[in-house]
């Protein structure tokens, strides 16, 4: 009697959590409704560096190497992971600071734009350090951080959340030669998966060709009133889609970059 709706975002299809539920709401005679969200890319980690750089594709393989020849040239080149915890807050703010600069070039305020936000995964980076969860790294080029990738390890995974760089070296590729730099670590630490997370950008699809749904799972009462909910909140959904088919593509992809890459995170 103390609720009436269940509503439960961003589960992975295949989370065990999933089936735990459905079987709870068998037992209990709810309702459950799963419906498919958005788009998490990943892939399985080889064993070796090799192995990666092989799955790659030759192509891919020589634009790496071609990048990191040019930078140095003419660069001192080095990749840095915050494993003492006195450096934490100082490079973290390094890090939010490069995840601005990248998206105020964009025409956005990015991720960290609430203080309350940001004092909420600084809170989180702090408590997972101490589980040795936390990954925090950067790569820098003549000893400044011109990039910077914010993950997670648990287990026998690495979790790619959020990341930055600036600008000005993008024509380096400094950000994705940052995470060619993560996967081989997470290669050399014997993980298995490298998870990139929610949204289908396409600079992870040039790492992976897998990917798998995150799913919302509705709950409720066999009732009149929870019905009249469901039917509702479909018929929304209905009106989303109508819309959706008739704005131009520019600004549906515009829409799903923004929504996939701030609000919903």
């Amino acid at each position: 009697d103390l609720w009436d709706v269940l509503l439960i975002s961003d589960i992975i299809e295949d989370s065990p959590t999933v089936k735990f539920l459905s079987d709870k709401v068998i037992l209990n005679r709810y309702d459950i409704i799963k419906h498919k969200t958005t788009i998490n890319p990943y892939m399985h980690l080889p064993k070796t560096e090799d192995d990666f750089y092989q799955k790659l594709g030759s192509k891919r393989r020589s634009d790496i190497k071609v990048k990191i020849k040019r930078l140095s040239e003419e660069h001192k080149l080095s990749y840095f992971e915050v494993v003492d915890k006195s450096y934490l807050n100082e490079y973290f703010d390094i890090f939010v600071n490069l995840h601005r600069i990248l998206w105020n070039e964009r025409g956005l305020p990015g991720m960290f734009k609430r203080k309350s936000f940001l004092d909420f995964h600084k809170t989180v980076a702090f408590c997972f350090f101490e589980k040795d969860w936390l990954k925090l790294y950067f790569f820098n080029i003549d000893d400044i951080p011109v990039a910077s990738l914010y993950g997670f390890k648990y287990k026998d995974k690495f979790y790619y959340y959020q990341s930055g760089f600036n600008p000005k070296w993008k024509a380096y590729g400094a950000g994705k030669l940052l995470i060619v730099h993560t996967v081989t670590e997470a290669i050399k630490t014997n993980l298995k998966e490298y998870d990139f997370l929610r949204g289908d950008a396409d600079y992870k699809y040039q790492f992976t060709n897998k990917s798998r749904h995150n799913l919302e799972i509705l709950i409720t009462k066999n009732d009149f009133k929870c019905k009249a909910y469901i039917f509702k909140k479909r018929l929304g959904k209905s009106f989303k889609n109508i819309l959706k088919d008739m704005l131009p593509q520019d600004i549906v992809g515009r829409v799903k970059k923004i929504r996939d890459h701030i609000t919903l995170r």
